[in-house]
């Protein structure tokens, strides 16, 4: 199997998803926790309902040093490239595709 670019730009967005999954998780965890009216506790990663919990600073919870959102709009763009270079060379291609 040769390598294309598409190959090489799909392999580097499954990295970028693989690289954002587990801060992306955590995020929408503390978020979905926030927006039911609870206090998200970082250090044992769960909802507390009946006392404020402090921050993820606070808490000495490592933060990810890469922003969920950044890897996430790049994952995007790679994909979004994969599949314009895949339509590019499926259409100059002097064979047909199966």
């Amino acid at each position: 199997m040769r390598l294309t670019l598409s190959r090489l730009l799909l392999l580097a967005m499954i990295a970028a998803i693989a690289v954002s999954w587990n801060p992306a998780r955590r995020f929408f965890a503390a978020d979905k926790c926030l927006d039911a009216g609870g206090s998200y506790d970082y250090g044992a990663a769960r909802c507390d309902f009946d006392r404020s919990q402090p921050g993820p600073a606070a808490s000495g919870v490592e933060q990810p040093t890469v922003s969920v959102s950044a890897v996430a709009v790049a994952a995007l763009a790679v994909g979004v490239a994969a599949a314009g270079f895949t339509w590019r060379d499926r259409r100059h291609s002097s064979r047909p595709v199966v």
